[in-house]
C-alpha cells in the first residue's frame, strides 16, 4: 500500500526524501517484494520520472505492459537505492493483493475493496471500474470508506454484510468516504437483480 509522502513528515521524521510515494505495506511475493522493496522505503523515482504522490506511480505502472521491467529509486532512511521490479500481468497481481489484503470483488457495482492497513478500521477502494455505477455515484480509486449509513465499517467482512442488509432492504446506503484530507458522503445506488 502507498501514500503520499510530504515535506512535513520528512522534517518530522529526519529523512532524506521530502516528497514522494510512502511505502506502507508491501505484497508478498510480488514485484515490488521481489525487486527488494520494504515497508517505510519512500519511492521518489520511477524511471527516473520525479515522483510526488502515490497517484503518480500507479498511473505510470499502469501505462506499462506485463514482463516490463521498470527502475524504481527509493529512499531507505538516509540510503538511496536504486531497484528492478518486473511486471506481472493484472490477473497474477491482483490474485496476490486480494489474498494479502483480504479483498472482496463487487462486479455489480465495478468496485475492488480491501482491508485496511493493520490498526485502521474501514476498508479501502483498491480499483474502480470507470464504467460501473459505484464510479457514476463518485467513488475513486484510494478511497477509504469508514461508514455506512451510522454503521461503522472495520473490515470487508462487516462492508460486505452492512452493503448486503442495505440491498435486501432496497435502500441506496450512504457512504461516509476518506478522500485524502477531505470527509464526503457518497450516496451509493445498488443495482437490482435485473442490472437496473
Amino acid at each position: 500500500m502507498l501514500m503520499d509522502f510530504t515535506p512535513e513528515q520528512a522534517e518530522k521524521h529526519n529523512l532524506g526524501a521530502k516528497q514522494g510515494a510512502f511505502v506502507r505495506e508491501v505484497v508478498l511475493d510480488g514485484p515490488a517484494a521481489k525487486a527488494g522493496m520494504a515497508p517505510d522505503d519512500i519511492i521518489i523515482h520511477l524511471d527516473k520520472q520525479d515522483i510526488k504522490t502515490y497517484k503518480e506511480v500507479i498511473s505510470l505502472v499502469g501505462e506499462r505492459q506485463p514482463g516490463e521491467v521498470i527502475m524504481i529509486t527509493v529512499m531507505r532512511g538516509k540510503t538511496k537505492l536504486t531497484l528492478q521490479a518486473t511486471l506481472e500481468d493484472f490477473a497474477t497481481g491482483m490474485g496476490k493483493v486480494m489474498r494479502h489484503y483480504g479483498a472482496q470483488k463487487f462486479d455489480d457495482l465495478g468496485i475492488l475493496v480491501r482491508n485496511p492497513p493493520r490498526g485502521w478500521s474501514g476498508v479501502v477502494v483498491e480499483k474502480v471500474n470507470p464504467k460501473g455505477s459505484a464510479a457514476q455515484d463518485g467513488l475513486q480509486s484510494g478511497d477509504f470508506i469508514q461508514r455506512i449509513g451510522n454503521a461503522e465499517v472495520k473490515n470487508v467482512e462487516e462492508f460486505t454484510t452492512l452493503l448486503a442488509e442495505k440491498r435486501a432492504a432496497g435502500t441506496s446506503p450512504l457512504l461516509t468516504v476518506r478522500r485524502g484530507k477531505s470527509t464526503l458522503f457518497i450516496s451509493l445506488q445498488l443495482p437490482t437483480s435485473d442490472g437496473k
